[in-house]
């Protein structure tokens, strides 16, 4: 999902949208408690922190302003 999501980061960086913050919200609330209710185990923690890094890059990097370069195309 991580690498697989990294085209979708991309196009983020350059037009934000706002309307997913929900979705990466949630997510990072699921990876929470992916994390909380594991083992502890590098085996079964190791996707819920790549995911919770990834979808909380995503929760902050759609709440940016667009680029005023490509806003104006």
């Amino acid at each position: 999902m991580t690498f697989a999501g990294l085209p979708m980061l991309i196009d983020n960086l350059f037009v934000p949208v706002r309307a997913m913050f929900m979705l990466w919200s949630v997510t990072v609330v699921g990876c929470l408690l992916s994390i909380m209710g594991a083992d502890g185990s590098p085996d079964s923690t190791l996707l819920p922190w790549c995911s919770l890094a990834y979808n909380g890059a995503m929760a902050i990097i759609v709440l940016r302003k667009p680029k005023a370069a490509v806003a104006a195309k």
